[in-house]
């Protein structure tokens, strides 16, 4: 869960950088459960994600970018108190968070460089 938290307090703070590449396998694998949870987990962080870069793509304006920004900061924090074991991404799934979290960042920086203006909802 913290390469998932990592990439997520990465795109919160609108960092266009993709995540690290997670830590080698230890000798220990989890058990079924285990791995069961960990995809659970990081299916579900990516759909969040995804749908805060839906929101933030939507924004035109800083206020509306903060309020995403917020809200997703909000998500994190919580996600960070909630889990704290270690969860590992694929490779695959790595690669999505860096795509979702880039398109964050270039939505954020294009909602941001418009300033602020009427119809600023999302």
């Amino acid at each position: 869960m913290k390469t998932v938290l990592f990439a997520i307090a990465l795109a919160a703070c609108g960092g266009s950088q993709p995540p690290p590449s997670p830590p080698p396998v230890t000798a220990t694998a989890p058990g079924d459960a285990a791995v069961d949870a960990s995809r659970a987990d990081t299916a579900a962080s990516l759909a969040k994600m995804s749908q805060f870069s839906d929101e933030m793509c939507r924004c035109v304006d800083r206020e509306c970018a903060e309020r995403v920004t917020e809200a997703m900061t909000r998500w994190a924090q919580e996600m960070v108190t909630r889990h704290s074991d270690e969860v590992t991404m694929s490779d695959s799934d790595t690669r999505r968070m860096a795509q979702i979290s880039e398109r964050i960042a270039t939505c954020v920086t294009d909602a941001m460089m418009r300033g602020n203006g009427p119809g600023s909802n999302p």
